[in-house]
Order: C-alpha cells, then structure tokens, then sequence
C-alpha cells in the first residue's frame, strides 16, 4: 500500500524492521522523510521500535496512545500540533510548522521511584537535544522545562522546550515539545516574552534535526544509571540550582 501523509494519517507508522531508503540531503527536512530518518535513528533500541509521523494532529499525547494499542515503544511526531498541553492544564501553542512535537510511550516501572525518574530522563533528553542543536546555554528549571536565562525579562529565562508525562495503565506517555524556528512574532501575546527558540538564539538546525537528537537522548538516558542522570540534573538545573554550564555528564559516563 503506497505511503500517504494526512492529518492523522496511519500510513505513516513504520517498523524499524523494515528496509530504510536512501534520503538526499537536500529533502531531509521534508516532513515526507521523517519516518526514515527517526527509524535510523532509533535502530538497534531496546525502547522504540515504532514511529508514527503525522504531517497535523491536535496532540501528540492522544495520539500516542492511540497508536500505541497499549503497549510501549512507540514514538509519535508531528509536523504541526493544534491543541498541545503543557503542564497544569497549560496549553502548548505552536504557530505553523515551525516546532517539532513528539510524545514517546514506555513502560513505567513498580516502584515509588518510577515517576521522577521518567521525568529526569524526559527533561535531560529535551535538554541535550537542545544543546547539541546549539543551544549551548540551555539548562533545566525544575521540573523538567528546558529555558535560556534572561535577565531581561522578569521571569529571569525564556523557555525553549517543555515536557509532559502522562501515566495511565502502566504506561507513560512523555510528550517533548521544542521551540525550533520561531521568530519572536510567532508567539502570540501572552508568552511572546518568555519564549524564546533555537533560531533566536543564533542555532541553525532543520526540524528533524532536532527531532533525530531528541530521539537519540532519550534512548540514552532510558539506559542511564541512575547515579548517572542525578548529576546530570544538578549539573544542568538553573535558577536557584547549579551552573548549565556544569553538566558534562553523558549516559555511562564516570
């Protein structure tokens, strides 16, 4: 059956499994492409093995568990969000095709640790993809929004990236959104002064660029010990925690 992008479209799902075509440079950032390019960048996980591309949805959080049928692994992303969801009944906007927006199912481990630690992993993850795309003076506010300090406005920082973990049924659905080409007027109003994004701050990275580095970390930090991802977080916590600039700490580093 040929491959046909939509709003919702279910022709997107691939199997890692599955043989992976060639992609000319030039049209890697073409939303048509993005499966092969997640599917290449997850090969060989013991988390993901599936990945749902939508070109439109309302939230990737809904469709993730839609796809997922209830079980695990599954990574949704989509070109464009409608009705994204922040923390605390916050809405996420997202303005045109200019952000990237993915929520990954995993399973959620039996112990009172599971929650906060799935939060670590997910906040890291948005952080380092953050950071290898050029955003070099990125660091985590707690709990697990991504932000750029600014003393100019009264908050103290912009936000870059923010994170929302859903658990129901043994699994956690952690929904990633990121800040990739906006300019300052494609914010509306009420964050326009408290959001900033990779473009603002000088970063040039495609889309799935940024979505192929968000899926790597994740991976990443889904196997990192547990001592490991506890001083990553001190490390690149900031405003009223330490330096960004502190942490160098990778998943299995010493």
């Amino acid at each position: 059956m040929p491959r046909r992008l939509g709003r919702d479209s279910p022709d997107l799902t691939r199997a890692c499994a599955r043989p992976r075509s060639s992609v000319p440079d030039a049209a890697a950032d073409q939303i048509e492409h993005w499966a092969d390019a997640i599917e290449a960048a997850i090969a060989g996980s013991r988390w993901f093995d599936r990945v749902r591309v939508l070109r439109e949805t309302g939230s990737t959080q809904d469709a993730a568990r839609a796809a997922g049928g209830g079980r695990p692994g599954v990574i949704v992303v989509a070109g464009r969000q409608t009705t994204g969801r922040g923390r605390q009944g916050r809405a996420w906007l997202q303005r045109g095709d200019l952000g990237v927006a993915a929520t990954f199912v995993v399973g959620l481990e039996a112990d009172a640790g599971a929650s906060r630690r799935m939060s670590m992993v997910a906040g890291l993850a948005a952080l380092d993809a953050c950071r290898a795309c050029g955003a070099t003076g990125a660091g985590i506010k707690a709990p697990n929004d991504v932000v750029v300090l600014d003393a100019g406005v009264a908050s103290g920082h912009r936000k870059l990236a923010g994170v929302l973990v859903e658990q129901r049924d043994g699994l956690a659905c952690v929904g990633i959104g990121l800040n990739v080409l906006q300019g300052s007027g494609d914010f509306d109003e009420p964050i326009r002064e408290t959001a900033t994004s990779l473009a603002m701050m000088g970063a040039e990275a495609a889309r799935i660029d940024v979505l192929c580095a968000l899926v790597r970390s994740m991976d990443e930090w889904m196997s990192a010990d547990t001592g490991d991802m506890e001083r990553a977080w001190s490390g690149g916590v900031v405003g009223g925690g330490a330096s960004s600039s502190a942490s160098s700490v990778r998943p299995g580093s010493a």
